[in-house]
C-alpha cells in the first residue's frame, strides 16, 4: 500500500509539473510573442541539464538504479521483497563467484525459523556462522563510510529476480537497508 501511495503521489507531481510548463509556455507565447517562445526553451535546455547531469538526484538524496522484485524460498518458507539494482556493488562470494544480494535480517525474516531468526538477528555473522552450521558462508565485503566486515550469506533453494531463476546469494546485512524508497535490499548490477 505504501509502495502504491508513492507511486500515486509521483504520478500527480509530474501531471502537476506538465500543467505548470504548459502554463508557462503559454504565458510566455502570450506576453513576449516569438521571443517568449525561445526564453521557454532556453529555461526547458536548463532544466534538462540539471535533470542529466544529476543535481536533482543528489539534492533530493536519491539513489539511482532499478528497483527489482525478488522472491525467495528456502526450506520450504518464502519472502518476497524489493531491491536496488546497484550500479555501483560489485559484492560476489569469492569461492564461487556468485553474486550477492544483501538485505536486513528483517527483510528476510520469512525465510527462517524463530530460533534461527533470532540467532541471526541477534549474533555477529561469524558467531551465528558457528550456530547455525552448514548451508551458511561468511563473504568479505568493503564499502564506502563503512570499511570492511564479513557478512552472513546462504543459498536459496529458490530465487526469482523479476521473475527469472538467480543463482545469487543472499547475505544478512548487520544493519538496516534503506527503507522508504521502495526497496529493502541491494542487489549487484550484472
Amino acid at each position: 500500500m505504501k509502495k502504491q501511495t508513492s507511486i500515486l503521489i509521483s504520478a500527480l507531481l509530474i501531471l502537476a509539473l506538465a500543467l505548470a510548463l504548459f502554463g508557462a509556455f503559454a504565458a510566455a507565447l502570450w506576453l513576449l510573442g516569438e521571443a517568449g517562445i525561445r526564453l521557454f526553451a532556453a529555461i526547458l535546455l536548463g532544466l534538462w541539464a540539471l535533470a542529466a547531469f544529476g543535481l536533482g538526484n543528489a539534492a533530493s538524496g536519491r539513489v539511482k538504479g532499478r528497483v527489482r522484485r525478488i522472491e525467495a524460498e528456502r526450506l520450504g518458507r518464502r519472502a518476497e521483497f524489493f531491491a536496488l539494482e546497484d550500479t555501483g556493488s560489485s559484492l560476489r562470494e569469492p569461492v564461487s563467484g556468485r553474486s550477492v544480494i544483501v538485505a536486513d535480517a528483517q527483510t528476510l525474516r520469512g525465510l527462517f525459523d524463530s530460533g534461527t531468526y533470532e540467532i541471526i538477528r541477534s549474533a555477529g555473522p561469524v558467531e551465528a556462522m558457528a550456530r547455525l552450521g552448514a548451508g551458511y558462508m561468511l563473504v568479505p565485503y568493503r564499502a564506502l563510510g563503512t570499511g570492511s566486515g564479513l557478512l552472513l550469506a546462504f543459498r536459496p533453494d529458490s530465487l526469482l529476480v523479476d521473475g527469472e531463476e538467480s543463482g545469487s546469494l543472499i547475505a544478512v546485512s548487520g544493519g538496516e537497508i534503506i527503507e522508504g524508497r521502495g526497496y529493502s535490499a541491494i542487489l549487484p548490477a550484472e
